[in-house]
């Protein structure tokens, strides 16, 4: 089931991201040297998902109860994103967050941060996807494997994709 929904996840950005508006957007955001552009993303990632109701529910700002264990200062996580593909029955929601990071260790640094808030909801899809400059897809797996050893955080998996006409990747773990 984690695998589907990993899987999932790709899919769909890889398809947000290549839509020629947003690439040419994220070349001018590049170009001009924007930063904490994450806002404009995650509105413009909500009008894609709006785009294609067919293919799956969402909801913006998505809380949910994560058990208190020692040293939790919250009971709530707010994922940025809650996606329930249509074409499955029975299967639970699809949470992710999304980061931005003017660099892929600093990006990749605040995904685990806000991943390790999730520890508690591991029986639930909870995914960080992070957008970064490009580096070697090696150099950024093993930045991701190094940070989350430091972190305590079981990988599933990690994938790194270049984003066509940027100098931008995304990362999903």
């Amino acid at each position: 089931m984690l695998r589907n929904d990993f899987d999932f996840v790709i899919d769909l950005k890889k398809d947000f991201f290549a839509q020629r508006g947003i690439q040419r957007l994220l070349a001018t955001i590049e170009r001009n040297g924007t930063a904490g552009w994450e806002p404009w993303w995650q509105v413009e990632f909500a009008r894609f998902l709006h785009r294609h109701q067919e293919r799956h529910e969402w909801r913006r700002e998505h809380h949910v109860g994560i058990d208190r264990t020692k040293g939790a200062i919250r009971d709530k996580l707010t994922a940025d994103f809650m996606i329930k593909p249509r074409n499955r029955t029975g299967g639970r929601p699809i949470l992710l967050n999304l980061k931005q990071g003017d660099s892929a260790g600093g990006c990749i640094t605040n995904m685990a941060t806000e991943k390790m808030k999730s520890v508690s909801l591991s029986q639930k899809s909870f995914w960080m996807v992070g957008v970064h400059p490009r580096e070697c897809k090696n150099t950024v797996r093993k930045t991701v494997e190094n940070v989350a050893e430091e972190y305590g955080i079981r990988l599933f998996d990690v994938h790194t994709r270049y984003i066509l006409n940027t100098g931008y990747a995304f990362t999903v773990f």
